[in-house]
């Protein structure tokens, strides 16, 4: 949504770092939010090597709904890189009848990209994945997200804050700089998830924003 609504609902709001299984690799992350509405807000996902973790992420969503079919009204990608795309792909690939996704948030970067010769072939083949098994699910609202850009999910307020739009006309030479920038406000609270932000997006930013990049609690890159 893009304009905050009233809600009568006075639930809890809660905020987990789900525990992705770094059993076989080092990277990956995800942060669920439950809405006091009752419904969920989802950042990336895990590595294909966290092999169970799309069963694992759909377990928990289920059990945090209390057996029922859970919502998710937002599932936003940070960026495309394989410890934060992978088992969204697989969840849309395999288990759409366990739970719902409203919307889909992202920004990534074009497949034909201009500095796509320095991010690799497989990096570039899972976005192609990902975009393929979302488009083959046309009830998923798509949202490209912009840097300004505010939008509403129940009782949560997000700012984008930085694109990898934001780099141009500079060289993406680190994929890291693909990343989207979100704050995230509840209530008086503020959750800030710069993603795998690296030095370029960075200088854009903390120039652009300075002081009002503080709050609550932030999640900390790789």
């Amino acid at each position: 949504k893009n304009k905050k609504e009233e809600y009568s609902d006075n639930g809890q709001t809660t905020l987990w770092q789900f525990e992705v299984d770094h059993s076989l690799i080092d990277c990956g992350m995800c942060y669920i939010v439950k809405t006091a509405q009752g419904r969920f807000f989802v950042v990336d996902s895990a590595h294909p090597y966290s092999v169970n973790d799309d069963i694992r992420i759909c377990e928990f969503l289920k059990k945090m709904s209390g057996g029922r079919k859970p919502v998710v009204e937002g599932w936003y990608i940070t960026h495309g890189h394989d410890d934060h795309i992978c088992k969204l792909t697989d969840i849309l690939r395999h288990r759409m009848s366990e739970i719902e996704i409203k919307a889909v948030y992202y920004n990534l970067p074009s497949l034909d990209h201009r500095d796509k010769g320095y991010w690799g072939h497989a990096c570039v083949n899972f976005m192609r994945d990902f975009e393929e098994e979302l488009a083959k699910r046309p009830e998923i609202k798509r949202i490209k997200l912009h840097t300004g850009q505010h939008f509403y999910i129940d009782n949560l307020e997000f700012t984008v804050l930085c694109t990898h739009e934001d780099i141009f006309p500079n060289v993406v030479s680190d994929f890291n700089n693909t990343t989207i920038a979100l704050m995230m406000r509840v209530g008086n609270s503020k959750v800030f998830f710069p993603g795998d932000c690296s030095a370029e997006s960075d200088k854009v930013f903390i120039k652009r924003y300075k002081d009002s990049l503080k709050c609550d609690v932030m999640q900390m890159s790789h």
